[in-house]
């Protein structure tokens, strides 16, 4: 008896590598292992270079890179689940060229039921009646963000910003101005909206892109270091130098620039603005602050020289909470950005985390939201971010926010409102905890003594063993030192722990 061969990769690449229909073929571990002929035709790039590619659930910032073409192709996670999928994807031509398609994804398996790999057909989305699946939500930013990294290219050069609102629109101009340009820019955000991002997205897509950007953090830096820094950037300008062009500065970006002295304030404008022509360009000047410039000129700590130098082009950053129609793309776009360094792909947020996330009012911005991101990720064993994944700082901030501002301060003064705020933090990590005092100690930051005082003074029962009973700290602090308490004993614990 002759036994049945069991197919295998390589039969799938005789059988259908001639076909006219668009298909590729992965292997379980996600590597290319067929690119038929319409594939190629579709995309502009050879089965040569595209075969043995790894492909991440990611999209890319380079959107002509081999790496987007493959992170448009690559099946959501559920596809090695052994879920049949049709999905919308934004597929880049080599030359620039994009369209959205719609990919169906079918599992492969051997004759024993295992999985092998998975097989993409792609077909021109419109010529596609609507599937349930083809928009699903988190599909659909999938293919959303490469059509916006696409749309990001043409617009400003760069695929680096993500965004759609409309705060956002006014900085996308603001920031195509300054590319189109030489003059200096200053960049006014609370911390974690993006300022040196933004600077380098102007760098990057003006005419000094070939030359340095050179990053310089004004609150870290010793006044010494400072100018050092200066004289060594301007010297380039002011005199001949055999170096090429392109080893030279294009751009200086100053982080906190009200924190500068103001003599170095003096000497960094008299730099940047000399009397005479310079033999080399000069360094173009890109400056930042996370409150006001002209509040900072108000209270002395600018000089209005420097402040009229680099204002030329003055751009304000929204906070996260003022542009929450971003939110959506900025977190799979996090999301997709950890799938690309990593072997475990995540689809997305689940939907209940969609409430949480834009009820937050993130005070740390985009750069509290990437880690978040980062954690959440780490926590999750799906496919699917969900809300236990969530790290704990999240949940309390959370929690936190939630307990309302009073509208007469007489009614509920600070003291009370802070007790508050401790009191379900401390129940949080109690109820996680199941009641065990020395885990809720660790995650609240604190020592077990000061758990207990803290619990008595609150009138928090302890329900320890599933009995509640009034536990006497004092009675099982006996035997320990008095200078084991911690040295902040007495604060309440901060809502960042």
């Amino acid at each position: 008896m002759v036994r049945k061969r069991t197919p295998r990769v390589n039969d799938i690449q005789r059988w259908l590598g001639s076909t006219t229909i668009p298909l590729f073929v992965l292997d379980a571990d996600r590597r290319v292992c067929l690119f038929n002929v319409a594939c190629q035709e579709l995309t502009g790039w050879p089965a040569a270079e595209v075969v043995h590619q790894v492909c991440q659930f990611a999209g890319h910032a380079d959107v002509l890179s081999l790496d987007a073409l493959t992170g448009s192709l690559c099946p959501p996670p559920e596809a090695f689940a052994g879920q049949e999928l049709c999905v919308r994807a934004h597929l880049v031509h080599k030359d620039g060229r994009s369209a959205s398609h719609l990919l169906h994804f079918f599992p492969l398996r051997d004759e024993e039921g295992s999985q092998i790999g998975v097989l993409g057909i792609v077909k021109p989305f419109a010529a596609v009646p609507p599937i349930p699946s083809a928009t699903s939500p988190l599909h659909q930013l999938h293919a959303e963000l490469t059509a916006l990294r696409v749309a990001m290219r043409d617009r400003l050069g760069t695929s680096a910003l993500t965004c759609r609102s409309d705060g956002m629109r006014r900085v996308l101009g603001q920031v195509e101005l300054a590319q189109q340009c030489t003059a200096h820019v200053s960049i006014e955000g609370e911390p974690g909206t993006g300022k040196e991002h933004v600077a380098r997205v102007i760098h990057f897509g003006s005419s000094a892109k070939a030359r340095w950007f050179i990053p310089v953090d004004c609150a870290a830096s010793s006044p010494e270091e400072l100018l050092q820094t200066f004289d060594r950037l301007y010297e380039e300008a002011y005199h001949e130098s055999s170096r090429p062009l392109s080893l030279q500065p294009g751009t200086l970006y100053l982080a906190h620039v009200d924190s500068l002295p103001r003599d170095l304030q003096q000497a960094l404008v008299q730099m940047a603005t000399p009397a005479d022509p310079t033999p080399r360009p000069l360094p173009r000047l890109i400056v930042s602050a996370s409150t006001p410039l002209r509040d900072s000129v108000a209270a002395d700590r600018l000089r209005n020289d420097l402040f009229a130098v680099a204002s030329t082009i003055a751009i304000e950053l929204p906070s996260l909470r003022h542009r929450i129609g971003d939110l959506r793309l900025l977190a799979q776009h996090f999301i997709e950005e950890i799938n690309r360094l990593g072997t475990r792909q995540v689809t997305g947020l689940a939907d209940e985390v969609w409430p949480l996330f834009e009820e937050y009012r993130w005070p740390g911005n985009l750069k509290e939201l990437q880690s978040v991101i980062q954690d959440a990720y780490r926590h999750s064993s799906d496919h699917l971010i969900r809300t236990a994944d969530l790290p704990f700082r999240f949940r309390t901030g959370l929690d936190a926010q939630q307990l309302a501002l009073p509208t007469d301060a007489r009614a509920l003064p600070l003291d009370d409102l802070l007790e508050k705020v401790e009191r379900q933090l401390m129940l949080l990590a109690l109820e996680r905890s199941k009641f065990n005092k020395t885990k809720a100690a660790e995650l609240l930051g604190i020592n077990r003594v000061r758990l207990y005082s803290r619990m008595e003074k609150l009138g928090i029962e302890d329900r320890e063993q599933g009995r509640s009973e009034a536990r006497n700290p004092k009675n099982e602090d006996q035997s320990k030192s008095p200078d084991s308490s911690s040295a902040n004993d007495g604060e309440p614990p901060g809502v960042d722990q």
